[in-house]
């Protein structure tokens, strides 16, 4: 397909809702695309009803151009940043700082779909080096898509990387 939309993480936190205007602005592409899903358990969990109605939701929602995948290794993951237009990350109120699937996506330099509030990291700004689903009215073209994708991925290094967790950690640690 021409668009492909990489979307992973765990199997509860699946957004419905914002993956419906996913649709909407994909559609609106008027080019071909696929979304691939991967999930995760936490430890001593398993799949349980939600998920299944979830998955269900989505299946319907994007008309057999939905692929699962299962669990993926970190390996597979970074194969799958690496090579999607987009990752799609939705959030109960919006993004966080901490989210290590966002962060790895930025530091691979994928553009990422997401939504943001007045809690989110202060640098993320929409169409600029993430895109806000709750502000798009389009999705970016290849060019603009890749030009958010290098600027997702300069301010993850520059801020959100392992770096600047280890500047930050540093004053505190006696060595």
């Amino acid at each position: 397909t021409e668009l492909s939309v990489f979307t992973f993480g765990m199997a509860h936190k699946i957004r419905v809702s914002l993956y419906r205007r996913l649709y909407d602005l994909l559609e609106a592409t008027g080019q071909s695309y696929s979304v691939f899903v991967s999930t995760a358990l936490h430890e001593n969990t398993s799949f349980d009803e939600t998920f299944v109605v979830r998955f269900e939701e989505l299946q319907a929602i994007f008309n057999g151009q939905i692929y699962f995948m299962g669990y993926l290794s970190d390996t597979a993951v970074f194969n799958q940043l690496v090579d999607c237009t987009f990752l799609a990350a939705f959030f109960e109120k919006g993004l966080r700082a901490n989210n290590t699937s966002v962060n790895a996506a930025m530091e691979c330099g994928c553009a990422v779909i997401t939504n943001l509030d007045e809690h989110s990291p202060q640098g993320l700004v929409h169409m600029k080096n993430v895109i806000d689903i709750n502000a798009c009215d389009r999705l970016p073209g290849y060019e603009q898509a890749a030009a958010i994708g290098r600027a997702a991925r300069e301010i993850a290094h520059a801020e959100y990387g392992w770096d600047q967790l280890v500047a930050q950690l540093r004053p505190a640690v006696r060595v």
